[in-house]
């Protein structure tokens, strides 16, 4: 029997909600287009829920002129019939003076008074001084984020549905409006807060004070002091200046956290030992951490604390992936070595060894027995769960010598050792050495090891196998397509 395929254009006969979902995966450009097919398409965008105005999108398609943005943003709005928005993202970019602040209040205001959930706001390089104050009281955004604005904000300021909070090189005004903003009084549900390069005129600290918080991420904030009370966090990326000044029970709920300081020491009117002091005490209260991102700043900060240097590490059952930026320095490797014992179920460890020469201890071993050992441990106290450890950018220096022989001696059930070294240091009489003298002859607990040493070099990596599956390996080295 012959299959009969009607002629009917089936898609123009959809439901109008079904073709303005279709549309709505179009740039806004090309989905306004749509409206001149036919007369069932006339007014299919005058629903959508998804509105998207990018200034140097619309700019790259065709030579437009000056003011044809302006007037396509007017032209979208006004055909629209009212109905709800989900997502109203606005960029404009620099100099356009066909754009005035009345012109986005406006467009603004008609997102807020359409019901707006997930509202988006960004400037090219220049930052718009004075939002709407409805924007500031909508009763029904659930994501907000500013990019490059100046933040006045009005006396009264209310999101009460409001859980996912951006702002990326936003200009703070006023240290008390500041703090109300990121209070319980303000954002009663807000669960996710970013602020990503953002600085504050005549404000030295910001407090966030949000029960609900749950992922917190903070980066590059300049000088300010961070408070962070009464907030039960999931995630923290903290990546600043400055230590935070925290309330530290706040940090027994935290499963997933990456830190980093930055602080000039020479600058600072805080005693140092207060500063270095401050890294260990948050390590301290991060005791269900799960997974851990360490930067070489915290490294340096924990190398300089006498206080855990000398001290026994505490106890993290919990955590169980740990990636560390580090110095090719023996003192960050003794403050490896220390955060290994802390750590007894870790299973992953992950190693970056920064390019920073002038800390790194490069000495001519010949001999193995002359490579520092740390103090031995009873065996049962550490590394009883870490399975595999990766170490990148490996320059063979004494201090890193001094952490992979820790982790062989003592990683019960290590399954994998891989060390790479970048820019064709694999090459170098040094880690020869290290491939064929040094690491050959470190005693290995675990029997099922397996321990590569590899370099990727332009289109090639070379890789050499020492021992696999506790096997000891030839070293002659085994070249492998990087394509592959």
């Amino acid at each position: 029997m012959k299959q009969v395929f009607s002629s009917k254009n089936r898609i123009s006969h959809m439901p109008d909600p079904i073709r303005s979902h279709i549309v709505s995966f179009l740039p806004m450009k090309e989905a306004m287009r749509s409206s001149i097919l036919s007369r069932q398409w006339r007014y299919v965008c005058s629903s959508l829920s998804n509105l998207k105005f990018d200034q140097v999108d619309f700019e790259k398609t065709k030579k437009c002129k000056r003011g044809d943005f302006r007037d396509f943003v007017d032209e979208t709005l006004l055909s629209h019939n009212g109905s709800d928005i989900k997502r109203f993202s606005l960029t404009v970019k620099l100099g356009d003076t066909f754009i005035s602040s009345r012109h986005l209040n406006s467009w603004i205001s008609f997102a807020v008074n359409h019901n707006v959930q997930d509202f988006k706001f960004s400037f090219d390089t220049w930052r718009f001084k004075k939002l709407p104050q409805c924007l500031f009281t909508s009763t029904t955004l659930t994501k907000l984020s500013l990019y490059e604005v100046e933040l006045n904000l009005p006396t009264i300021v209310k999101f009460p549905v409001l859980k996912s909070l951006l702002f990326d090189d936003v200009a703070f005004r006023g240290e008390n409006l500041v703090n109300k903003l990121l209070s319980s009084s303000s954002c009663p549900v807000l669960e996710k807060l970013v602020i990503w390069y953002c600085c504050c005129t005549g404000i030295n600290t910001i407090s966030i004070s949000l029960p609900t918080l749950k992922y917190l991420t903070l980066f590059d904030t300049h000088e300010l002091t961070i408070n962070l009370v009464y907030t039960v966090l999931r995630e923290l990326i903290y990546i600043c200046c400055r230590p935070p000044n925290i309330t530290y029970e706040n940090l027994l709920s935290v499963v997933s956290a990456k830190l980093h300081f930055s602080v000039n020491i020479g600058m600072c009117a805080t005693p140092v030992n207060t500063f270095f002091r401050s890294a260990s005490k948050i390590l301290v209260w991060l005791r269900n951490v799960e997974k851990l991102f360490l930067m070489s700043g915290i490294i340096e900060f924990l190398s300089m604390d006498q206080e855990f240097l000398a001290g026994v590490p505490s106890s993290c059952c919990s955590l169980k992936h740990l990636h560390v930026d580090m110095f090719a320095s023996e003192k960050h490797a003794q403050v490896m070595i220390l955060l290994s014992r802390s750590y007894p179920n870790l299973q992953t460890l992950s190693i970056l060894v920064e390019n920073l020469y002038d800390k790194a201890t490069i000495s001519n071993i010949a001999n193995v027995d002359e490579c520092w050992k740390p103090t031995q441990l009873p065996p049962e106290d550490i590394l009883n769960s870490l399975k595999t450890v990766d170490i990148e950018n490996f320059k063979g220096s004494d201090g890193e010598l001094y952490l992979v022989r820790f982790l062989l001696e003592n990683a019960k059930i290590l399954e994998k050792m891989n060390i790479c070294c970048s820019d064709g240091k694999l090459e170098t009489v040094r880690c020869q050495m290290c491939i064929t003298e040094i690491l050959p002859k470190f005693t290995k607990v675990s029997p099922h090891v397996t321990i590569s040493i590899s370099d990727i070099l332009a289109n090639r990596v070379w890789q050499y196998v020492l021992y696999v599956n506790g096997q000891k390996k030839s070293s002659s080295h085994i070249y492998i397509s990087a394509n592959k």
